[in-house]
């Protein structure tokens, strides 16, 4: 955009730019990079408005983040509680496994057990009465009843067991088999969760990385707004300068230790002349030099500020210096707030002292520039180139 700025501007200058050849041209020129100035300016301004509003947004998508955040936590929590049920269903079965195995290793003692108590190779009957009836020794009979009431009672012990553990075991293989169960849905869980949670994390860095994006894009164009601002700026400035030194020519090379005041040409000469304002015949006591408003005013040889203000005679802001010999200059309608000197100031030939204006009796912007001779004023012509 900054290019494109700057383009125009060239564009509307044209060719003559470097070259240019009156002061015309450098007017047009100076205007147009003044133009492309105000539009950089303007979208300089329009791209801070952006900025702001770019950070208005950013703050409103800072709250949009802190609901956000706490619903990617939320969703982190539910993440950790599924992991949880899931590490406690793998504990689960495995502890699962354990119990299985310690059933089995019981059945199988149970069943060692109960095929000990099936072969009766004590009594053929658990009939205690007929026992008693066939012994022929009574202490004998019922020294065997009761030890057939004890290993009857044993092995009907052994046969609960066994069966209890049965029971068991098909309890256990139930709950094995659930618990993979449960572990696979939990597993599946886990991961639809964690898709969940990546979703949101990744629409969280979306929202963060669009608000960076376009708050660094309008910062981004803002300087390439300031950038063209000051790259015209200084093409103003050179321009000006051009038009400067067209207008006001350098000044011819000093004679006798004096040198033009100004740059510009000699408009009215010293002697009788046609008063530009009443049109009456009356007589010049000095010479004319044109120059735009402010151009710049020259000690016209070395000497001391003897008066630098005011002037009621027709002169407006004026500074007279003095140069020995009884010679004295004066530069007449000054500019107001142009004036560089001051009464006892020691001046230099080339020394700026004010700027060209239109002050006191005057028609437009000069400068009436007086020599006097013991206090005769002369043509400064004598003097200066």
């Amino acid at each position: 955009m900054r290019a494109i700025a700057l383009l125009l501007v060239f564009v509307l200058l044209g060719t003559s730019s470097a070259f240019a050849q009156d002061e015309a041209e450098l007017e047009n020129e100076i205007e147009a990079a003044k133009a492309a100035r105000e539009l950089a300016q303007q979208q300089a301004a329009e791209a801070a408005d952006k900025i702001d509003l770019a950070t208005a947004e950013a703050e409103e998508v800072r709250v949009v983040l802190e609901a956000m955040t706490e619903s990617v936590e939320a969703q982190r929590s539910k993440v950790q509680s599924a992991e949880f049920n899931l590490a406690n269903a793998k504990q689960f079965v495995k502890d699962n496994k354990i119990r299985q195995r310690q059933i089995a290793n019981d059945i199988d003692t149970a069943v060692a057990n109960a095929k000990l108590f099936a072969v009766d190779a004590f009594v053929g009957t658990s009939d205690s009465g007929k026992v008693w009836l066939e012994s022929s020794d009574l202490s004998q009979s019922a020294r065997k009843v009761s030890y057939l009431d004890v290993v009857n009672q044993d092995r009907d012990d052994s046969f609960d067991d066994l069966r209890q553990l049965r029971a068991d075991q098909a309890d256990a293989t139930a709950a094995a088999r659930s618990a993979r169960a449960e572990e696979k849905d939990l597993a599946v869980i886990v991961q639809a969760e964690l898709k969940i949670l990546e979703e949101r994390e990744a629409a969280q860095q979306k929202l963060l990385d669009e608000a960076k994006r376009r708050l660094d894009a309008w910062i981004a164009t803002q300087n390439d707004h300031i950038e063209t601002d000051n790259e015209l700026e200084d093409l103003i400035r050179r321009k000006q300068a051009e038009l400067k030194k067209l207008r006001e020519p350098p000044p011819p090379p000093p004679k006798n230790g004096w040198m033009r005041p100004a740059s510009g040409s000699i408009t009215s000469g010293f002697g009788v002349r046609s008063d530009p304002i009443t049109g009456v015949n009356t007589q010049h006591n000095g010479i004319d030099i044109g120059g735009g408003h402010g151009a710049a005013i020259y000690a016209a040889a070395d000497g001391q500020v003897i008066f630098a203000g005011w002037s009621d005679g027709g002169c407006g802001n004026t500074v007279a210096i003095a140069h020995g010999g009884g010679l004295t200059s004066k530069y007449c309608h000054q500019a107001d707030n142009s004036i560089k000197v001051s009464v006892g100031t020691s001046v230099s030939m080339g020394d700026l002292i004010g700027g060209i204006g239109s002050t006191g009796r005057s028609t437009g912007p000069h400068l009436h520039f007086a020599i006097s001779k013991d206090g005769v004023y002369i043509d400064p012509l004598k003097y200066i180139p």
